[in-house]
């Protein structure tokens, strides 16, 4: 099995509802909501770093393939694109 694979086959059992359907998303409809500062920006970005952790996918957030928490904490590389915050604010 290749690195994907194996990935795909321990992360598909916690994301499966209690009828064994797969779902991407938790149930809901979920709302949106502006950012107005800085420190609330932070919040939110550390809130998406730890999902996977809270989730039990990962034990830390740079552990997650497919986050930007590594770029965060300065493990920079070209496989993790982030857009410059400064354009945002």
């Amino acid at each position: 099995m290749g690195d994907g694979e194996n990935l795909y086959a321990s992360v598909l059992p916690r994301i499966t509802d209690r009828h064994g359907k797969a779902r991407f998303w938790q149930p809901g409809g979920g709302y949106d909501r502006n950012i107005v500062s800085s420190e609330e920006f932070e919040q939110k970005v550390d809130y998406i770093h730890n999902n996977p952790v809270a989730r039990g996918l990962v034990r830390v957030a740079t552990d997650w393939p497919w986050s930007s928490a590594r770029w965060y904490v300065g493990m920079r590389d070209e496989s993790t694109p982030v857009i410059d915050q400064t354009v945002i604010l």
